[in-house]
């Protein structure tokens, strides 16, 4: 068929036909007494033109449309997706002797004529009666809509009964081939049932059939096949050697040959007229070259190093850098194991493109032990004991004790880790900071012989230590317990600057100026009467919080001191209740404290109050501590309430509040029986609350302190394209506004980046940032000094790099995500071995999408025919002089 032509409007042809007579019956009345005297062939070429023009107008109200074959460059060509995270580096040692040899097979490696294939016929019969039932699928969809639209009924019709009677016709070959193959009677009963003819109602009941049938089938088949492989691999030395190598090459690798190899290779099979576009991607898409003129590439120019793996949005990206061309598919190599920011929806923008994803290698195919996870803080201060928590998780590796060491500096620690096989073991390491600056923590597992990798046995993780303290000033009118168990808390503290005032007596006066209190990052009010302070320590105490972004913690011990803070317009400001509103204490009269504080569900997973590392054992802490007589019941909560982060278990009331004001927060403890915490364990439970709720509620300190500056870094470790905040403070501010910092970004000791940090205003003088953003991969040092003052200088060391810890925590493939991005796009899902089947599921895609539909009634040839018409019969009479 060369092509067909349809009227999809033919309704209207009495319409186009009365158009047609009367535009034929006006030209063959008007034109003759025109064309008298003119030649022949004129008198009868004028009117043609102008009869074809017009009748060709009255048919495009027929809406015709020419149906017709597809040329191979609209077909459009292949999008090849090669993943190159370095998951795909790795090697599938453990997989089982068959997948062994099949992946050898597929390499074309096997000694000639070793493997033999059992019951071939029958298992390509079943892969395409697969193909033959979403066929019968797609064409009863078609005919629904065609019912639905009035168009095309009776063809939809004969697609699905010619779909029908191919699988039909499949299915009964099918059941010839296995004819005879010991099976299970219940896999027989259903095998027989495919194989007859069903009449026309009983269609959709045959169909279920058949799918049902066909899984255990195939599982049939392929157990036959994979103990005639597994006898021969252990029979036969040549086989055995062969489909280790293959197992033994890296996924990437194996891709490469899958590809290019002149035997095996897809690209080969696909011809150099297939169009091609090649792509690699990780946390990107690349191009990717796969052809030297009309011939494949030698290899593949591209390194499993990619941090990330990004499936759907990786399709998406390498369709929009081919946009314009026509695509007939999608195909991607893969192990499928998704790391970074991906989605697991498949975007919009693939459209109707279908993806073919081949898997390289299976779950749990990798013999690998890794460093899984490792949890540190951040920063810390100088003289800080930090606890570094290991997790390892062993994959087909022998059970036993590994090595697990961590170097920081000087310091060398060994342990040993229990793994059982196939499963994760944690351990805790201890340090102490010796020095401000950034230190780098290096942490490497001795695994077995023989893993998948070796580049998740070494993590190194760099941690920031902090010279500069936290200055908090704890002022009380009472010392209470609470009060000096704080305070003993903070003296204990090497990272606090503690400032302690005892203002004992009724009607005395603090004694602290009010430039001492501005200099503060976290004043501790336990038990203050506002009496007292005067109006200029009760100011600064206002601006370190809405000014300077420092924080107030107010701890009261009587009702009569609340109230005398809202009487005071500032200080009614840290209060975390409207001025209207109540903070009574609610009293337990009974022999036996009820009242039990526990973490409110949204602070439940913060670390301000969590009394052990471990989550599970910080709820059995908080639930096993002794409870108290009493707390502050507070209502009319203020707007700027961020969160409750203790509340009373019963009734669920805040007990601990975090408030926002202006650039700091205030925080509100309406409990001063913390002392009973010390019940039968120390100072362990109470102790870290305080020191955790200081540390939450300060500013962070300085990573460098000299005289005259004090420099910070927010991370010393980014990724290619990330920024990072340098902030610069000045010590002496008496003339912050008339001096200026620089900071420079220095590698090799050459400066790279010179730049002038943003003052932060009036409200933070002497305070300086500046953002650095876009600095390519590598070692850097950031300095930050005053001009022409050599003695200022400050530096902190950054890393620009890709971290790979969370590519290769797990290198196991992951063919879940494959199957589905492969059927939500209706291409089809294979492993690495099966790429040679790939070349004519392509190439069948012709047969589906073959045939073209052109609209003649809105396209360029109706208007190049009625204005070819117009314009030829214009030229005649204007050479005639009629016009």
């Amino acid at each position: 068929m060369l092509a067909l032509l349809f009227w999809n409007a033919a309704g209207y042809w009495p319409l186009a036909l009365a158009t047609a007579l009367a535009a034929f019956a006006l030209v063959m009345w008007l034109y003759p007494g025109q064309t008298r005297g003119l030649p022949r062939a004129w008198q009868w070429l004028l009117p043609l033109l102008r009869i074809t023009a017009l009748v060709a107008l009255g048919a495009s109200l027929l809406k015709p449309t020419i149906v017709r074959q597809r040329t191979d460059d609209e077909l459009g060509g292949v999008v090849i997706l090669v993943d190159r995270s370095a998951s795909m580096g790795t090697s599938d040692r453990e997989l089982q002797p068959a997948e062994k040899m099949s992946l050898a097979d597929a390499l074309g490696i096997l000694p000639e004529g070793k493997r033999v294939r059992i019951a071939p016929e029958a298992m390509s019969t079943l892969r395409t009666l697969w193909r033959d039932l979403d066929r019968i699928t797609r064409a009863a969809a078609d005919l629904e809509y065609a019912r639905l639209s009035g168009r095309k009924v009776q063809d939809r019709e004969k697609e699905l009964t010619a779909a029908y009677d191919q699988a039909i016709s499949r299915a009964a070959e099918l059941g010839k081939f296995v004819f005879g193959v010991p099976m299970d009677d219940s896999l027989k009963q259903r095998v027989a049932a495919i194989g007859n003819r069903p009449a026309e109602k009983d269609r959709a009941e045959w169909v279920r059939r058949v799918r049902d049938a066909l899984p255990g089938l195939d599982r049939l088949l392929q157990q036959r096949q994979s103990d005639a492989d597994i006898a021969l691999y252990k029979s036969d030395v040549g086989v055995r050697e062969s489909s280790e190598a293959a197992a033994a090459t890296p996924r990437l690798r194996l891709v490469e040959q899958m590809l290019l190899d002149d035997k095996v290779g897809l690209l080969g099979k696909l011809g150099p007229q297939m169009p091609v576009y090649g792509f690699s991607f990780a946390q990107t898409v690349q191009p990717l070259p796969l052809r030297s003129g009309n011939l494949p590439a030698k290899r593949l120019l591209v390194e499993a190093d990619g941090p990330q793996t990004r499936l759907a949005e990786s399709v998406a990206a390498a369709l929009e850098q081919v946009k314009g061309r026509p695509v007939r598919a999608v195909v991607m190599f893969s192990d499928g194991r998704v790391t970074g920011d991906g989605i697991s929806a498949v975007p919009a923008t693939i459209g109707s493109v279908p993806v073919f994803t081949v898997a390289c290698g299976r779950e749990r195919s990798v013999k690998d032990l890794a460093i899984f996870s490792v949890e540190m803080p951040a920063s810390a201060f100088v003289g800080e004991t930090v606890t570094v928590k290991v997790t390892l998780r062993g994959m087909n590796v022998p059970s036993g004790p590994y090595d697990l060491r961590m170097i920081v500096g000087k310091h060398d620690d060994l342990r040993q880790v229990k793994l059982d096989r196939g499963s994760t073991a944690s351990c805790e390491f201890t340090f102490k900071t010796q020095q401000a600056g950034v230190q780098k923590v290096h942490l490497e597992v001795k695994g077995p012989e023989g893993e998948a990798t070796l580049l998740n046995n070494i993590v190194e993780r760099w941690i920031k230590v902090m010279q500069d303290r936290v200055a908090v000033l704890l002022i009380t009118s009472q010392p209470t317990w609470d009060y000096e168990y704080f305070r003993n808390a903070m003296l204990r503290t090497p990272w606090v600057k503690l400032t302690d005032v005892v203002v004992a007596e009724r009607d005395a006066q603090l004694s602290l100026d009010a430039r001492r209190i501005a200099q503060q990052d976290v004043i501790c009010l336990f038990g203050v009467n506002p009496s007292a302070f005067n109006s200029q320590q009760i100011d600064a105490i206002h601006k370190v919080v809405a000014d300077r972004g420092g924080s107030v913690l107010l701890v009261p011990n009587e009702s009569e001191q609340l109230e005398a803070y809202t009487r005071n317009v500032l200080l009614s400001e840290l209060l975390p209740y409207r001025a209207g509103g109540k903070a009574v204490w609610r009293v337990w009269p009974g022999d036996r404290a009820v009242f039990r504080i526990e973490p409110s569900a949204e602070a439940l997973g913060l670390d301000v109050v969590r009394l052990a590392d471990d989550l599970p054992e910080s709820r059995a802490r908080w639930a096993s501590l002794p409870a108290v007589y009493r707390y502050v019941a507070l209502s009319q909560l203020k707007p700027n309430v961020v969160r409750s982060l203790l509340v009373d278990k019963n009734s669920q009331m805040p007990v601990l509040t975090e408030s926002r004001l202006g650039s700091g927060r205030t925080f509100f403890l309406g409990l001063d029986e913390t002392w009973r915490w010390r019940l039968r364990v120390g100072e362990r439970d109470q102790d870290r609350f305080w020191l955790q709720l200081v540390r939450y509620a300060a500013d962070e300190p300085y990573a460098q302190v000299n005289a005259k500056l004090a420099m910070d870094l927010d991370r010393v470790f980014i990724s290619p394209g990330d920024a990072v905040n340098v902030r610069v403070r000045l010590e002496d501010r008496a003339d912050a506004a008339a001096k200026t910092p620089i900071v420079k970004i220095l590698q090799n000791g050459k400066t790279v980046r010179e730049d002038r940090p943003v003052p932060l205003g009036e409200a933070q003088p002497g305070r300086f940032a500046a953002a650095v953003r876009d600095l390519p991969a590598g070692r850097y040092d950031v300095v930050a000094s005053m001009p022409d003052d050599p003695e200022s200088k400050l530096q902190l060391p950054l890393e620009v790099g890709w971290s790979l810890d969370r590519e290769l925590a797990d290198v196991s493939a992951d063919p879940g995500t494959l199957r589905q991005l492969a059927s939500s796009t209706g291409g089809s899902f294979l492993w690495l071995e099966q790429t040679g089947d790939l070349a004519r599921r392509i190439t069948n895609l012709r047969r589906n999408t073959t045939l073209a539909e052109v609209p003649l009634w809105t396209s360029p040839y109706l208007f190049l025919l009625v204005l070819g018409c117009l314009a030829a019969e214009w030229a005649i009479r204007k050479r005639a002089g009629l016009a």
